[in-house]
C-alpha cells in the first residue's frame, strides 16, 4: 500500500514495511519512478521512501535549488519520515552527489549508504585519470545541458530529449525536460551557488558501491575506488550494463545489494 506525504511541496512516496527507512534519491534525467524495482524488491524488508527532485516533474515547474537547500530538503525528509533513526541512502547519478554532501553534512542520520555510479567525480584524481577525449566529452554534453537550462526555449527541451536519447537513458523520456537541466547550469555555469563546497565522499558507515562498465567514461577516480574497497564493512561491485544500471540489471543489482545488507535470501528473487 502506497501513501503519500507532502515535505516542502515536495511528494514522498511511502511503501513498504520495517523497521528502517530506505530513501532512494535519483538523478538526471528522472524522477522517482526510476526506484520502482528497487521498490519491489525492498518493500518487505524496508519502508521504502523516494521522491522526484524539485524542478525535475515539468507539471510543477521549475524550481532550481542551491546544494545547501538541496541538503536541507533532504534533510527534512529523513526527519519527516525516520525522526528516530537514521535511514539507508540508495543513490544514483545527481542523487549521489546531493545524497553524499547531505550524509558529509549529516553522518548520524545514515545508517548505510548506496551509491550508483557517481563516486570522486571531478574530484583531482577523477580529472587526472580522464583521457583527453574524454574531459571533452563530460564537458561537452554537461555544458550543453548547462545552456539549454539557460536558454529556457522549446529548442532547449527538444536537445535536452535528444542529449537523453544520445546517452541511452532507459526510461520515460517523454518526461525529460529542460526543468531537470538545472544541476548542470550549477556546475558548469556556477548557478545558485555552484559546487563548489562538494568534496570527495570518505564514508565511515557501510558503503556499496555499484558502477557501470559499458560507457564511455568512468565518474569515479581509481584511487577513490581502492579506497572505498579496502574499507572493512564496504563493496565495490562492478556490473556490465549502461549508466542506469539498476535498470538495465535490476535482478542482479538487487539480488547484490539484499544480500550486503544481509538481508534473507527470498529478498533477492524480486
Amino acid at each position: 500500500m502506497q501513501s503519500i506525504i507532502k515535505v516542502d511541496n515536495i511528494d514522498v512516496y511511502l511503501e513498504g514495511q520495517g523497521d528502517t527507512v530506505l530513501l532512494m534519491i535519483h538523478g538526471w534525467p528522472d524522477t522517482y519512478k526510476l526506484w520502482d524495482k528497487q521498490v519491489a524488491c525492498f518493500k518487505a524488508h524496508f519502508v521504502t521512501a523516494r521522491f522526484t527532485l524539485p524542478g525535475f516533474d515539468a507539471t510543477k515547474g521549475k524550481r532550481p535549488m542551491s546544494l545547501a537547500q538541496i541538503s536541507a530538503l533532504i534533510g527534512q525528509i529523513v526527519d519527516a519520515i525516520s525522526p528516530n533513526k537514521p535511514v539507508v541512502l540508495m543513490l544514483h547519478d545527481w542523487g549521489c552527489v546531493f545524497g553524499y554532501h547531505y550524509y558529509q553534512q549529516q553522518p548520524q542520520r545514515v545508517l548505510k549508504l548506496i551509491g550508483v555510479d557517481i563516486g570522486d567525480a571531478f574530484s583531482p584524481d577523477h580529472i587526472k585519470g580522464l583521457k583527453l577525449h574524454e574531459i571533452a566529452m563530460l564537458l561537452g554534453y554537461q555544458s550543453t545541458l548547462a545552456i539549454m537550462w539557460q536558454l529556457n526555449t522549446g529548442l532547449a527541451t527538444w536537445v535536452t530529449k535528444g542529449m537523453a536519447k544520445a546517452l541511452r537513458y532507459p526510461l520515460h523520456r517523454q518526461e525529460v525536460n529542460v526543468g531537470m537541466n538545472y544541476p548542470y547550469a550549477m556546475a558548469m555555469l556556477q548557478r545558485y551557488g555552484g559546487l563548489r563546497q562538494i568534496k570527495p565522499l570518505v564514508a565511515e558507515c557501510p558503503f556499496y558501491y555499484a558502477y557501470a562498465r559499458k560507457k564511455p567514461l568512468m565518474f569515479h577516480s581509481r584511487a577513490w575506488l581502492d579506497k572505498v574497497g579496502r574499507r572493512m564493512g564496504n563493496q565495490v561491485q562492478a556490473y556490465h550494463a549502461g549508466h542506469w544500471l539498476m535498470v538495465e540489471q535490476a535482478e542482479l543489482f538487487n539480488h547484490n545489494v539484499a544480500e550486503w545488507l544481509g538481508l534473507p535470501q527470498q529478498a533477492n528473487n524480486h
